[in-house]
């Protein structure tokens, strides 16, 4: 129904049980559904207070049955009980500084209600916000807050830190520095960090962190195949940022400049031909590059005779074969030398 709606912004950011009841945080406002029979209950509340209509909300909390809301523009809160949350007037806001701009995520541990934006982080406390006492959030992007058990989580630009919940004036960094978005915790309170390209960190024992991700290629997007003489599947993903990958009939691996530095300084992969032995791929801009068994190694403009285009360093091989004696034919995009026909 969301989907299918009018709303400009579709997005949804959030989720939180009350009772039978799941109100989401959405592109244009909360919406409360029935976690019984999926049902919309009350219309979306699309004004929260004085903020303005359909502020996208980012994050949700409750708290001693007052509904907290985290938005693009502030923070709203209002109880929940024997409340109209329709009525604008049932809100109350906050958008001082930090919280007036882009919240990013909220956290309820014990009586305080926690949020984190983009240039800060603190808590409501018995209607009274409170800065966080510790110097390492201040003015900081605080991406998410997490409890576990009586640590308290929370991400600060690349960085996780841990506090203990009764003493917010220090905080260590836990676990190495990575591209984070999100935090949850497992059964033992242990985090669990969502990571960009990398699926999510967790700690595996002794101090040590290990990176879990989904078997598949690295992007949606397949802009060419081939198939080698052992039957393994070779795909260029086609995306200025999608590397190329292989498919083996039971696993994924792929590959980007992050993963393999050998393949060159492209990630932008348009055309892939694979022969018995040998697989070429061909960067839109990177050159070629060629893979036997478990070396791989680029040509380029500055290592090899390949052309540039208008860019003397953007070399774009657009296709190739192999002929009969296993001698590799490349054609290109353009080229800077009247050139346009390589062997190798």
């Amino acid at each position: 129904d969301i989907k299918n709606s009018s709303e400009n912004n579709k997005s949804i950011n959030d989720f939180i049980q009350y009772g039978s009841s799941m109100f989401i945080a959405t592109g244009y406002g909360i919406q409360k559904i029935s976690v019984a029979n999926l049902n919309f209950l009350d219309a979306p509340y699309y004004t929260l207070g004085t903020f303005t209509t359909k502020s996208n909300v980012v994050t949700l909390s409750i708290n001693n049955d007052s509904l907290y809301a985290g938005t693009a523009v502030g923070i709203a809160y209002a109880r929940i009980l024997n409340n109209n949350l329709n009525n604008p007037a049932s809100w109350q806001n906050y958008y001082s500084a930090p919280f007036g701009l882009n919240l990013k995520s909220s956290e309820v541990v014990g009586s305080k209600v926690f949020f984190g934006s983009e240039t800060g982080m603190g808590y409501f406390e018995n209607g009274v916000m409170v800065t966080n006492p510790n110097p390492i959030t201040t003015g900081k992007n605080i991406r998410d807050i997490k409890r576990g058990g009586n640590n308290l989580y929370y991400i600060v630009n690349n960085s996780i830190y841990v506090s203990d919940v009764t003493s917010l004036t220090t905080g260590t960094i836990y676990g190495p520095s990575d591209s984070y978005l999100s935090l949850g915790v497992d059964k033992s309170g242990n985090p669990l960090a969502g990571v960009t390209e990398k699926g999510m960190m967790m700690e595996s024992g002794s101090g040590s962190f290990v990176y879990v991700s989904p078997d598949c290629p690295n992007r949606n997007s397949f802009d060419n195949i081939s198939i080698d003489g052992n039957g393994v599947l070779w795909a260029a993903g086609g995306q200025t940022d999608a590397g190329f990958y292989k498919f083996d009939g039971s696993k994924w691996e792929s590959f980007t400049t992050a993963t393999h530095p050998e393949i060159g300084n492209s990630n932008w992969f348009r055309r892939i031909v694979a022969g018995e032995n040998k697989v070429w791929a061909l960067s839109f801009g990177g050159g070629a590059t060629l893979i036997e068994g478990n070396t791989i190694r680029n040509f380029n403009t500055s290592n090899s005779v390949l052309p540039g285009s208008d860019d003397p360093n953007f070399c774009v091989p657009f296709g190739g074969a192999f002929d009969n004696f296993g001698y590799f034919w490349m054609s290109f995009f353009k080229t800077n030398n009247s050139t346009g026909l390589y062997k190798y």
